[in-house]
């Protein structure tokens, strides 16, 4: 069984956070989700929980040790699930996951979880923090990372709106400003349409503010 701290877990603490009345009903998915340790503790709150992973063992290690069945853990790629996902949710989490996506595959991530998220529904995503780099992944070889402000990634969309950013280490402490190692913890939220545009009032702009 996983012995990690849901005390100190900085997205189990932020969807609490977040959903304060309790989990209970809400959809959560969670991409590179490992072998499910935290949608396990969301499962026992009373949320109802889904992940995927493209590792084989982690999927199958989570079905052992925490009793999903095929439907709430299975083996994906995060390009391949938002492609035929029809699924809405609530919370859409992305822990140390992005940084490890092809960057060809990320607009099709992006619109893909945009279109799988509520409306009033939130990204979370925890994960490197900086200027665009790629990295040797030290942990397999020909494997590269690529780092970048991966909240920017979402927002762009006039619909989401990042509601808080806190920037801290890799293991969660506080920042010391190593952009090798800084994370973010980033919570952007999907609002209507009606409050991400400005209404067009059908005003001209006067002709002296237009200039020469």
């Amino acid at each position: 069984m996983d012995n990690r701290d849901l005390d100190n877990d900085v997205i189990y603490l932020a969807v609490k956070k977040i959903f304060n009345e309790g989990l209970n009903g809400k959809e959560i998915l969670e991409v590179g989700c490992s072998k499910g340790y935290r949608l396990n503790w969301f499962r026992k709150e009373g949320a109802v929980t889904f992940g995927f992973d493209p590792s084989e063992s982690a999927i199958f290690d989570g079905k052992k040790d925490y009793g999903f069945n095929e439907n709430e853990l299975f083996v994906s790629d995060a390009a391949s699930f938002f492609s035929e996902n029809e699924t809405k949710f609530d919370v859409i989490i992305f822990g140390h996951s992005l940084y490890l996506v092809d960057p060809k595959d990320i607009p099709k991530i992006v619109s893909g979880a945009f279109n799988s998220l509520r409306e009033g529904g939130f990204i979370i995503i925890f994960d490197f923090d900086s200027e665009p780099q790629r990295q040797v992944y030290h942990h397999y070889d020909g494997v590269y990372s690529f780092k970048a402000r991966f909240d920017s990634f979402f927002t762009w969309i006039p619909q989401m709106i990042l509601c808080s950013k806190e920037v801290r280490e890799h293991k969660g402490s506080i920042s010391m400003g190593n952009q090798k190692e800084d994370c973010a913890l980033s919570i952007i939220r999907k609002v209507p349409i009606k409050n991400a545009f400005l209404e067009f009032t059908g005003e001209l702009i006067p002709n002296n503010m237009l200039g020469d």
